[in-house]
Parts: structure tokens; C-alpha cells; sequence
């Protein structure tokens, strides 16, 4: 996998905007919001690690999710801009998109539910003249929406639309939950059941949809 990538992009709070870069290998997200550094395999789990490295005037304009011991933020929205490559199946041409995700973060349920109020995936992009939006719960939902918008003229060249990608049988948070079994491929393309998917899974590779590598196939839109 790659090492890192960096996408520029704003935090938004009840105080305001701030700009950020959020360096990604894929697995995990890093910024430094305010002079604070979070991290997380999502945008719903970025935590502090060290707490006590910051001031309370640092830490007072964040809103927290108390789970199991940990505070995630929550109560505000990151807007990035992602470069992503699709694919024409009629020529077999690539070309690069800007692809704007803007993610939600609700505040903390005041019921016994708990959790957040909402968590969003909001993406758009302009395609010759075009554009194309979806909001959804999850990147999933929301990347499956702006594929089918494309109406089979181009598709996604990434871990999401790749042959060896796919999620938990146990189900799948918002973002960036995707498992990857290419390491594991002829036997991930002969997984008969659930009992076969768990057994490779245990082995698989945690990876961000919008990831792609070198060995992507695709997932049975056309062949490349």
C-alpha cells in the first residue's frame, strides 16, 4: 500500500471553520485541529491520544463521545477534496476526478441509545458538465449512489468497487471499513458462504474505501 496521502479540507464547529490536512495511509486518519492532534481509523473515532498534553482552553471548544472509556469528537463536519480515478468500459480509458466528501458528525444522543444523532457521508463531483451528489449514512450507501448516477459510463477504480474488497459479514461502520482479501484472492473467489467469508476475514487487510492499489480488479462491471 501507499504510504500516505494528505487531503486539505476545513473542520466546522458551533465556533467556526478551520482549515486542516488530514494525512491517511489508508487505515488510519491524522490531523491537528487547533493546535490538537487526533487520530483514528475513522472520522467517528478520531481521539486524543494524551489528553493531558493539552490545556482546557485547548480542549474546550471540542465535543466528545464517551465510549467504553475513550472520547471520539463528534458535533461537527469535516469537508475534504479526494482525487479519485474511474474508468470508461468502453474504451477502457482512466481519467482523474475531484471527488468533495463533506462527513457529519451529530452531537451525543440524550437517550439510552447513546451513539450520535447522525454521522453523514455527503459526496459530489462534476463529471463534463454534470454533476453528481449523494448523502448517505455510510460511504458505502453513498458511493453505491454516485455509481449508479454514472449510469454505467464510467465507474469507481478503488477498493470499493474492486473485486477483492468487501465488508464484514458482522456489518461496517461509516467510513474506511472495508476488509481486503487480494493476499487471500483465489480462495475470497471461491467463498461459498458465510462460515468461508469469517474464516479468510480473520486474515484480511482493514483498508478505506477510496484506497486503490496495483492489483485492482474489477468488480464485474467490465473487464481491464
Amino acid at each position: 500500500m501507499k504510504n500516505s496521502v494528505e487531503y486539505k479540507g476545513t473542520y466546522t464547529d458551533h465556533l467556526g471553520i478551520i482549515e486542516i490536512v488530514i494525512h491517511s495511509d489508508y487505515t488510519y486518519l491524522h490531523t491537528e485541529i487547533g493546535g490538537v492532534q487526533f487520530s483514528g481509523r475513522e472520522f467517528s473515532d478520531l481521539t486524543i491520544s494524551d489528553e493531558s498534553s493539552y490545556t482546557n482552553e485547548q480542549l474546550e471548544r471540542f465535543t466528545f463521545l464517551n465510549t467504553n472509556g475513550e472520547n471520539s469528537l463528534c458535533d461537527c463536519a469535516f469537508s475534504i477534496t479526494i482525487p479519485q480515478i474511474l474508468f470508461t468500459p468502453k474504451d477502457h480509458s482512466e481519467f482523474t476526478i475531484t471527488l468533495e466528501l463533506k462527513y457529519t458528525l451529530g452531537n451525543v444522543r440524550e437517550d439510552r441509545r447513546g451513539g450520535l444523532k447522525l454521522e453523514t457521508a455527503d459526496l459530489s463531483t462534476d463529471i463534463k458538465g454534470v454533476h453528481y451528489q449523494a448523502t448517505a449514512d455510510y460511504m458505502e450507501d453513498a458511493l453505491n449512489d454516485i455509481q449508479r448516477q454514472f449510469n454505467a459510463k464510467f465507474y469507481f477504480k478503488n477498493c470499493f468497487n474492486c473485486s477483492f474488497g468487501d465488508y464484514s459479514v458482522f456489518g461496517n461502520s461509516g467510513f474506511g471499513d472495508m476488509r481486503c482479501f487480494v493476499s487471500q484472492k483465489q480462495k475470497f473467489l471461491e467463498v461459498q458462504n458465510k462460515n468461508d467469508f469469517i474464516e479468510l476475514e480473520n486474515d484480511a487487510v482493514r483498508v478505506q474505501e477510496i484506497y486503490c492499489c496495483d492489483k485492482f480488479e474489477s468488480k464485474g462491471c467490465v473487464s481491464l
